[in-house]
Parts: structure tokens; C-alpha cells; sequence
């Protein structure tokens, strides 16, 4: 356990909860891999690949609705009781679906299996992170939340190599009463937890609008060049996700005719993905994130997908090598999942940091719950119209996907570009207050680190009190040139800050800015 600790950085006083919340996640994983190593095969072995569209379009518009319900029902309940009613919605709809396949539901109930699995996976992603959100601050969610979500990771390598005895022994229905269980736990769980953090979860917090104040509506970020290169992002994003989601099933569909093979594959297939995601948010989001920046983490996803998707479409072409395909397709759909929830999630939050806080809440939700959505309705509708089109193949499928990637790698450019423009001119508004994350990307860093030196003395103070609280090592290097700011206010609390942080490194500029210092009150 201590080296536990100190390899995931967990702080006293924060050890029993972050064991709570993994907990908590490592229950919703179980359900969640039951769910999805059941569902896909059941419905492969009624349905083709082809048929999944329009399953994507119809879920566009069910967890729209759904989300839709459960913010109008948060006004009814407290924050507790409504991340409950969350988890016992999933457990109880996972329940309704094995009893309706046992009891001989036919293909209507088989069709909306892929429902039930982005039901699941997006309101149990929805109630945990809103859970872990409320209990750790911003500060600790940098150091704590990869940690905390790779439980779900554990419980998708675990089960998942255990998957082909499990179906083997009961088939691949009763894998759903299984996932029920796992949502059953999570539920117990999450009711405990809950239970004893009642006081920090269920406190009102009032809206910040001043009287008279019209609401920010969709339309007010749609004018905002820089939200709106975001908003691309998450298009492109999910509509390349989309794509590599129908080739990966063509291919394995055709590969494993049977829902028990198809199991067996998919748990294994899924272990395997759990290790490389579990490697990526331990590892390679700090290395890549932290150390070279929000450029290459936005853009490492699309860049591989695009040599794999570009491999896949000249094999196919050229030679046809149909198990050269299946690996292929299967390799993507890995990059894709494993490197879109560690290293690009990550990058993508860091993008926020520009925004003024009440601003970044309503981003966030139009992003997840509107944007996304669209994304996902306009997958659906681009792939049925495509499987409409003579001779349009799997291949067909892979060049139109090498074009939307090739507008993502476009997207994150401009992105990359305008995010240290956006984040110099909220400091020089002064207007990230609130912002309690911490600037470990090296792009953060160098914008603070360049307004440090501006002439203009608020941005510079603005900067220095920023990264005094969060990153006071970065100081180090700033230290003599703030010791000769034109400004004597800047001056000043720059002698301040080396005081009270107590910065060795702070004490040889001090003392050589003193000699030379012609203000009264600085050289004091």
C-alpha cells in the first residue's frame, strides 16, 4: 500500500476515498464489459454490421433524452439521491433485457441491445465522474482520477480473460444477469459512499447570474471562434469513432458467425485493450500531455489512426487480404478507444482552461451532451447513406474515414494554435479565477511563463499569483526578470512570493535586485 501510494501520488487523508471510488469504478467496469461482450455478439448473429447506423442515430436521440430527464429530475432530487436513481436505472434496465432474451423477446429485443450498452456506458460514466468531481477538488482530480478511473480498466482485463470459460459454462445471455450483478454492487456501493459525504454532495450551490442577465445559450458559443474549433474537435472525433466502430464489427462478424466465438474473442479482445488504456493513463498521458504539450496530444490519436486506416484502405484495394483486414480493423479500434480515453481525453480537458468558469460548465455540457450527440446522429446517417451506395464496401467505408481524419489533423492544428492565443488573452483579462487546475502541460507554462514579462503590470501580477499557487517551481527560472519588471508593484510581490514560498532560488537574484532597487518600498 505505501508503494502504492507513492507511485500514484495519494496524499494523506485521500487514501481511504480514492480506494472508495475505485471501488466504485472497478464494479461499473464489470458491468459494463458484461454488458458489452453480450450485447455486440447477440446482435451480430441477427443482424449485419450495416444494420448498427441506424442503432447510432437511435442512441443519438435516447441518451439525449435521457440526459435531458435526469437534469430536470435533478431539480426534484438531491445530488445524491440522483446519482442513484442513475445506477439503479442502468441495473434495472441490464436486468430487463436478460429477462426478456430468456424469455424468448425475439429480434426487437436483439435490435436494441446496442441501446442498452450505450445507455449503460454513458449514464454510469455520467454518475461516477459527477461523484468524483464533487468529492475531490480540481487540484487532487489531476493527481487522483487517472488512478481512480483505471479501476474500470482492472475490471475489463480481469474479466475479460475469463469471458470464454464464463460462456463456455452459461452461455452468452446470461452475461447480462452477470453485468446486473456488477450494477447491483456499484449501486450498494455508491449508496455507502454517498451515505457519508451527504454534507460535501447535497449542498445547493446558487447559479451565478446577476439580475436581468440573459442565459448563455448554444448560439452565444457558436459565435466563439475558439469554442467552436472544440466543438469541431468532438465532431470529428466521434464521427471517425463511429466509423471505426462499423469496420471493426464488419470484420469480426465475419469472422466469428457465432455469439459464443464472438464472446470469447471480445472478452479477450477487451483485456487486451484494458492493459494498453490502464499502460496510457499511468504512463504516456503525463509523458505526452505534461512533457510535450497539448500539440502532440491532440494530435497523436488522428495521426496512427490515419496510418492504420490508410494500411487498411491499400490493402483492401490492392490485394484484398481479408485477415490482414480483421487485424487491421482490430488494431484501430484499440488505438482508438485506448489512446481516446487517456492521452486525447486529457488533452481536450486542458482546452477548457481559457474559459471563464461559469463559461467552461456550459461548454462542457453543450460538448457532451449536445455536440457529441449530433455527432453520433450524423454517423448513423452518413453510414446508412454510404451502405446505400453501390459498390460502397468496407474499404469504401476507410477511405471516407482517411477524410475525416484528415479534417480532424486539420482541426487540432488550428486548435493547437489558438489555445495559447485564448489562454494569453485570459490572463491579460485576468479572468481565470475559479480556475483551480493545475498548469502542468508544457504549453500552459509557457504562455504563463511569457506573461510573466509582459510590460503589462495586471497580466504579470495575474500570472504570478497563478503560478505561485500551483506551480511555485516554475518561479525559478522568471526570477531574475521579475526582479527587473519595469513595474515596482510587480517588483514588490515578487519579493513577496519568494518570501513566502520560502524559494531558495529566489534568494541570490533578491539579494543582487536589492543593490540596484530604486523603490522605497520594493528595496524595503
Amino acid at each position: 500500500m505505501p508503494l502504492l501510494r507513492r507511485l500514484f501520488n495519494v496524499q494523506p487523508g485521500e487514501g481511504r476515498l480514492a480506494l472508495l471510488l475505485f471501488a466504485e469504478m472497478f464494479l461499473l467496469g464489470i458491468g459494463f464489459n458484461f454488458v458489452e461482450t453480450s450485447v455486440f455478439p447477440l446482435f451480430l448473429s441477427e443482424f449485419s454490421a450495416g444494420t448498427l447506423p441506424y442503432l447510432y442515430i437511435i442512441n443519438g436521440v435516447v441518451v439525449a433524452l435521457l440526459s435531458a430527464l435526469y437534469l430536470r429530475l435533478g431539480r426534484r432530487l438531491t445530488f445524491s439521491q440522483g446519482l442513484r436513481v442513475l445506477v439503479a436505472f442502468i441495473g434495472a434496465l441490464t436486468f430487463a433485457f436478460w429477462l426478456a432474451l430468456t424469455l424468448g423477446g425475439g429480434r426487437p429485443v436483439t435490435f436494441a441491445l446496442p441501446i442498452l450498452f450505450q445507455t449503460a456506458v454513458s449514464l454510469g460514466q455520467l454518475a461516477f465522474w459527477s461523484l468524483a468531481a464533487r468529492l475531490f477538488t480540481l487540484r487532487q482530480s489531476k493527481r487522483l482520477f487517472g488512478p481512480i478511473g483505471g479501476g474500470m480498466w482492472v475490471a475489463i482485463v480481469l474479466t475479460g480473460f475469463l469471458i470464454p470459460a464464463i460462456v463456455r459454462a452459461i452461455g452468452t445471455t446470461n452475461l447480462l444477469l452477470l453485468s446486473t450483478a456488477g450494477f447491483a454492487g456499484a449501486l450498494a456501493l455508491l449508496v455507502y459512499i454517498t451515505g457519508g459525504h451527504r454534507a460535501a454532495l447535497d449542498v445547493v450551490e446558487p447559479t451565478p447570474a446577476a439580475p436581468g442577465e440573459k442565459p448563455n445559450v448554444l448560439a452565444t458559443y457558436l459565435r466563439n471562434p475558439y469554442v467552436l474549433l472544440m466543438f469541431g474537435l468532438t465532431v470529428a472525433a466521434w464521427l471517425s469513432f463511429f466509423f471505426v466502430d462499423n469496420i471493426f464489427f464488419n470484420r469480426i462478424s465475419d469472422r466469428f458467425p457465432g455469439p459464443a466465438e464472438l464472446s470469447a474473442f471480445m472478452g479477450l479482445y477487451l483485456a487486451g485493450l484494458g492493459i494498453f488504456t490502464l499502460i496510457n493513463n499511468t504512463f504516456l498521458v503525463g509523458l505526452i500531455v505534461n512533457r510535450l504539450g497539448v500539440r502532440v496530444g491532440l494530435l497523436v490519436l488522428p495521426a496512427l489512426l490515419f496510418v492504420v486506416t490508410l494500411a487498411f484502405a491499400v490493402v483492401g484495394v490492392g490485394w484484398g487480404l481479408v485477415p490482414v483486414l480483421f487485424w487491421l480493423a482490430t488494431l484501430n479500434r484499440v488505438l482508438d478507444l485506448g489512446l481516446m480515453f487517456s492521452v486525447d481525453q486529457t488533452a481536450q480537458a486542458v482546452l477548457y482552461q481559457p474559459l471563464p468558469a461559469a463559461e467552461r460548465s456550459r461548454v462542457q455540457t453543450i460538448d457532451n451532451g449536445i455536440v457529441r450527440m449530433a455527432a453520433v446522429g450524423a454517423a448513423g446517417v452518413l453510414l446508412l447513406l454510404l451502405n446505400r451506395l453501390p459498390g460502397v464496401n468496407v474499404v469504401g467505408l476507410a477511405l471516407v474515414l482517411l477524410v475525416i481524419i484528415i479534417g480532424w489533423l486539420a482541426i487540432a492544428t488550428l486548435t493547437t494554435r489558438a489555445y495559447p492565443r485564448a489562454l494569453l488573452a485570459a490572463l491579460s483579462r485576468r479572468r481565470l479565477s475559479g480556475v483551480s487546475q493545475t498548469f502542468d502541460d508544457s504549453d500552459s507554462l509557457a504562455v504563463l511563463t511569457a506573461a510573466l514579462r509582459s510590460p503589462r503590470p495586471g497580466s504579470a501580477l495575474y500570472a504570478l499569483s497563478l503560478l505561485a499557487e500551483s506551480r511555485p517551481e516554475a518561479l525559478a527560472e522568471a526570477l531574475p526578470d521579475l526582479l527587473a519588471h519595469p513595474a515596482p508593484v510587480v517588483r514588490r510581490e515578487t519579493a513577496r512570493q519568494i518570501e513566502r514560498l520560502g524559494l531558495a532560488e529566489g534568494q541570490a537574484p533578491l539579494l543582487a535586485a536589492a543593490e540596484r532597487e530604486d523603490d522605497p518600498l520594493a528595496r524595503g
